[in-house]
């Protein structure tokens, strides 16, 4: 097995799988690989045990030889160059999976961890949510410093409690009143332009924090009012910023006033249309006579 080279040669470099072996005999559940300049997943022979794996800061471009490390809970690959996540389908026992900063293009081969409570993705090239539906025990699902467009595809992630989506490329919001359980939702710094993109937050019953800044609807005068008028009663936090019960109050009373505003032109409407069918059967009477006069 070779590791290939380092950056930094004042890094020690295993030559094999045989390096790792001291590490796993002194503690066979953890094994830290942290910047040992590796290419590939070693193959760690006697490894059977380890729950716990560090990988940061290498040069790890595929993922490999994992299939033995059946125990294994905590897998840490940040800043890597993983390009595709294929061969993480056999970690059936895995809890924590960090693949932040490297260059996946999509999410795939996750649909056996279904005990994984933690899937972190940041700052990849990843365009679209998708096949995280079987994940239905995840907790917390990190895609900010993606290039995702639209938010979606999140049914049956029924334990998801935090979304964080800072930095894409975001434009519309869906999906996400499937969420029974969200309670963050971070979407600062997208392309969401218009309040209407974001109408499924009304119907998040559980939300306690929202970040919705950097997005050109944050310019929006009545902005903030909105949102605390439209979202969870439970929103504790809004742009970092806490909700004061004068704000709430106001949001309240502007929520009223918005909804008798409605009825009275669902009024003013019906009566009109009532006011246009009268004067339609009128005609059609007055028609009706002028026929007969005739004949």
């Amino acid at each position: 097995y070779h590791t290939g080279s380092l950056r930094d040669s004042s890094v020690p470099c295993f030559p094999s799988a045989f390096g790792f072996r001291d590490d796993i005999t002194s503690c066979p559940e953890r094994l830290d690989l942290d910047r040992r300049g590796l290419t590939d997943v070693p193959h760690l022979d006697a490894a059977e045990n380890l729950r716990l794996l560090n990988m940061q800061h290498n040069l790890i471009s595929h993922l490999q030889d994992l299939l033995h490390l059946r125990r294994l809970v905590f897998l840490d690959l940040y800043d890597n160059r993983v390009i595709d996540m294929s061969g993480v389908s056999s970690l059936t026992s895995l809890r924590v999976l960090l693949l932040g900063k490297n260059r996946i293009q999509r999410i795939c081969d996750v649909d056996g961890l279904t005990k994984l409570d933690v899937l972190d993705l940041h700052s990849n090239q990843i365009s679209q949510i998708e096949n995280v539906s079987r994940l239905s025990k995840l907790r917390l699902l990190n895609l900010s410093g993606n290039r995702i467009t639209r938010v979606e595809n999140l049914q049956g992630l029924n334990c998801l409690t935090e979304l964080n989506l800072r930095h894409n490329s975001i434009t519309s919001v869906t999906d996400v009143e499937n969420l029974p359980r969200l309670q963050r939702l971070f979407l600062s710094s997208n392309s969401i332009s218009r309040f209407d993109a974001l109408a499924c937050l009304w119907h998040c019953r559980s939300l306690s924090e929202l970040s919705v800044d950097g997005n050109p609807v944050a310019l929006e005068s009545c902005y903030r009012q909105t949102l605390l008028r439209c979202c969870s009663p439970h929103l504790q936090l809004l742009d970092m910023k806490r909700v004061t019960e004068e704000e709430r109050r106001t949001a309240s009373v502007s929520a009223r006033k918005e909804d008798e505003k409605k009825k009275e032109s669902h009024k003013q409407a019906a009566h009109k249309v009532q006011k246009h069918t009268l004067h339609r059967m009128l005609l059609d009477e007055s028609d009706s006579q002028d026929s007969v006069f005739i004949l």
